[in-house]
């Protein structure tokens, strides 16, 4: 019997031994763990914090998209990473608040990535508290070594990143975003610093309301490579007390209310400049008003590559009414009763009483008498530094028109100035096309100081001439309110598609597209709708010939059509039926986006990528390679090719019975990173084959028989 049982053994390996062994709950290394934060409670904490304390040097903290209200501590050298991008607002904490802090004493190995914090007193610190000075004491001590990329710090009361002194090794900030902070994009620097060395590569600290990138008393080497310091209410690049050697290449240091780049307080070292604007380029317009009637135009000049104004004029008896930083010299010793217009800077009424023969060459008197004033520039997203990164836009023109092609994306820049002599405490300004809200309840703004922000818009896809309006509404403690409008136009042509859009449905008429030549229909508002499904756009390539198309959308199956098969917990989340005068034969290929409701999504217990969109053909469905390329506050986006028109329908990648994927040749212009369905492999090592099966069993009988004898 022995024997026997050893047989069976053998048997019982030879059927179940071809399948993997599995192994389970093996932890990882010590300092090599990944822990998973999410909100929603599908990682191992919801909280940023909890996640770090948890980890251990050289541990990563995976934190998942979503919004975290929460001040985060980090004392270990870890990764900090939001791989698909995650934010920290301090909006609701009260108090002096600090995004994410750095202990001072850690070691190289930090790394930081991937997320937006606003809202906070300041963004990012190392070794500080909220609000601290560049040159505070308790800034010491720095090890440094560390690399923040993929980081936006904007819209903070104070920094966007403030870096005190350090000691340690070099430095990398790469694809840093510090825009639209109360103080400086970047300062750092300190009490005791160090030889460390620094990079900051392809990075934007623009439209600060102090410097764009400050740096003291710092010995180590500096390079500023591919990046922007523009918009400044003070410098761009404020170099002070420094030694060390600098390389500055590619860089636009342009349009701040300073200078492009200053160099002062002691700077030492080699400088190598190349490839670099540091200039403002505003036409400033000198007036003079002798009595009644209108004022005259006396004088006018450019500002210079630092950004100063200069007038050389002989000035009549009189005062002169000048504004804002201005090298006024006057030879006669005595100054006309004049005034300056500053397109830029919105400047042109306020008395300024000098003594004779003076030169004033930093003066900050501002406007006021104008109130709260809003004014738009735009620029194809496509002529940016970064065409996919509208804070890369420096709207060199200062234009509020454009002309595009259908579809092109607009970056849309706002600013808001305080020309008044009165505090407003409260803003507001709205913008429909992009859906923007630049909301400052509670947040002051003194006279003379400037709010700024940038987003995008997409141009209509049909040509003409499209008038946008920006409304802004101020109001002081006294109760003073200031309404400011600025208007803005995108003109568009270009477009082969005449299209409309009704209640039904959608229809567009397309003539002479060309041969191959990509064809976009619909647009922000899509072309048909069900209740929680919008088939938003329709990108063609045909034979070049003349077609129409029309769209419509249903909860259920059209006449005709049969429904899905749905398996057991499947959802149909809506049919479109695609009408089209031109044969499948002449359609090259046809890629759909189409908008899902997050909490349609959510309501059925449905992962977004579990979504699939199905082509019936010759009544059948059939799926086609969906994937999910976008997502919003309130909908998952998918995108799909399909070989032709048709019945679409939405569902989950489950059915009855799963047909045959269909395939279509690929986009021209955009890659559909589709899923394809997965065979199971019924031959090789993953399970016995049939022989292997009854061969065993035969000798599990002869093994019974030769016992029984026995």
């Amino acid at each position: 019997m022995r024997e026997l049982g050893a047989l069976v053994a053998v048997l019982l390996v030879i059927v179940s031994g071809f399948a993997p062994f599995a192994v389970v709950g093996v932890a990882s290394a010590a300092g090599n763990t990944t822990i998973v934060v999410a909100a929603d409670g599908t990682g191992d904490h919801q909280t940023i914090q909890a996640g770090v304390d948890a980890a251990t040097a050289g541990d990563t903290v995976e934190v998942q998209s979503g919004t975290y209200t929460e001040q985060v501590t980090v004392d270990t050298e870890i990764t900090l990473v939001a791989p698909n991008g995650a934010t920290l607002d301090g909006t609701g904490i009260s108090g002096g608040t600090v995004g994410i802090d750095v202990t001072p004493s850690l070691g190289s190995g930090l790394t930081i990535e991937g997320f937006t914090v606003t809202g906070y007193t300041d963004g990012v610190t190392v070794g500080g508290s909220a609000g601290e000075s560049y040159d505070d004491a308790s800034e010491e001590s720095i090890s440094g070594g560390w690399t923040i990329r993929d980081l936006v710090s904007t819209g903070n009361a104070e920094d966007g990143l403030d870096i005190g002194a350090a000691t340690g090794t070099g430095w990398t900030l790469r694809n840093v975003r510090a825009t639209g902070n109360s103080d400086d994009g970047i300062e750092i620097g300190g009490f005791a610093s160090g030889t460390v060395a620094w990079r900051l590569l392809e990075s934007n600290a623009s439209a600060n309301d102090g410097y764009g990138i400050r740096v003291s008393s710092t010995s180590g080497s500096w390079e500023l490579l591919d990046s922007t310091t523009s918009d400044n209410r003070d410098t761009g690049l404020y170099a002070s007390g420094t030694s060390g050697a600098w390389t500055i290449g590619h860089h636009n240091a342009s349009a701040n209310s300073f200078n492009g780049i200053d160099i002062a307080g002691g700077g030492g070292g080699d400088w190598t400049i190349h490839n670099t604007t540091a200039s403002d380029n505003s036409d400033v317009t000198l007036y003079r008003k002798d009595g009644p009637g209108p004022s005259t135009e006396f004088a006018t000049t450019t500002t210079d590559d630092v950004g100063y104004y200069t007038f050389d004029v002989p000035a009549p008896p009189g005062e002169s009414t000048v504004e804002t930083r201005l090298h006024f010299d006057d030879p006669t010793g005595e100054y006309a009763q004049a005034w300056y217009r500053d397109r830029h800077r919105w400047a042109n009424a306020t008395a300024m009483r000098n003594a004779v023969g003076s030169h004033d060459r930093h003066n900050f008197q501002t406007l006021r008498e104008a109130g709260m004033l809003l004014d738009v520039w735009v620029q194809p997203l496509s002529t940016c530094q970064d065409p996919t990164d509208a804070d890369s836009c420096t709207f060199p023109d200062r234009e509020d028109t454009v002309t595009v092609d259908p579809n092109e994306t607009v970056a849309v820049h706002y600013e808001l100035w305080n020309g008044d002599d009165r505090v407003y405490r409260d803003y507001d300004v709205d913008d429909p096309a992009t859906r923007t809200t630049m909301f400052g309840a509670g947040h002051e703004i003194a006279p003379g100081e400037l709010r700024s922000k940038t987003e995008t818009l997409t141009a209509p896809i049909v040509d003409g001439t499209y008038d946008y309006r920006a409304n802004s509404t101020s109001d002081t403690r006294n109760g003073v309110v200031s309404n400011s409008t600025a208007t803005y136009t995108i003109e568009v042509s270009g477009s082969v598609a005449q299209q409309a859009r009704s209640p039904d449905g959608f229809s567009a008429r397309i003539s002479n597209p060309g041969s191959g030549e990509p064809v976009l229909l619909g647009g922000d508002d899509g072309v048909a709708s069900t209740s929680g499904t919008t088939m938003q756009s329709l990108l063609l390539r045909t034979d070049g010939s003349n077609y129409t198309v029309n769209v419509t959308g249903n909860d259920s199956a059209p006449a005709g059509t049969a429904p899905l098969p749905l398996a057991p917990g499947g959802t149909a989340f809506g049919y479109f039926t695609v009408g089209h005068s031109i044969p499948d034969t002449a359609i090259a290929n046809v890629t759909f986006r189409l908008r899902v409701d997050r909490g349609d999504l959510s309501g059925a217990g449905i992962q977004p990528t579990d979504v699939t969109v199905y082509r019936y053909v010759d009544g059948v469905p059939t799926p086609l390679p969906t994937a999910v390329v976008e997502e919003t506050s309130t909908a998952h986006v998918y995108e799909t090719t399909s070989p032709g028109l048709s019945v679409f329908a939405v569902d989950t990648a489950d059915l009855m019975s799963p047909p045959t994927t269909e395939n279509a040749t690929p986009s021209l212009d955009r890659t559909t990173a589709g899923r394809t369905g997965t065979s199971v492999d019924t031959t090789g090592a993953s399970s016995p084959g049939f022989t292997v099966v009854l061969t065993a069993l035969a000798l599990l009988v002869v093994a019974v028989r030769l016992s029984r004898r026995r």
